[in-house]
C-alpha cells in the first residue's frame, strides 16, 4: 500500500501533466495557454485533491 504522501505526489503529477505539455519548461497545453496562472494553479491544487481522494478510496483506506 502507498503512503498518503507518496498518493497525494502522483496525484499532483497526474494533474500538472493535465495543464502541462512540458514540465521543465512549465508549457501548458493548448486549450490552457490563454488562461492566468492563478486559474490554472487552483485547478491544479483541486485536481490534485480529488485525485488524491479517490486514490486513497481505491485503496480502500481513510479518505479524512
Amino acid at each position: 500500500m502507498k503512503t498518503k504522501a507518496e498518493i497525494k505526489n502522483r496525484a499532483r503529477a497526474i494533474a500538472v501533466m493535465h495543464f502541462y505539455a512540458d514540465f521543465d519548461d512549465r508549457t501548458l497545453w493548448e486549450p490552457f495557454e490563454n488562461h492566468p496562472k492563478k486559474w490554472v494553479d487552483k485547478e491544479i491544487k483541486d485536481m490534485t485533491e480529488m485525485l488524491t481522494y479517490q486514490m486513497i478510496w481505491a485503496q480502500q483506506g481513510e479518505t479524512a
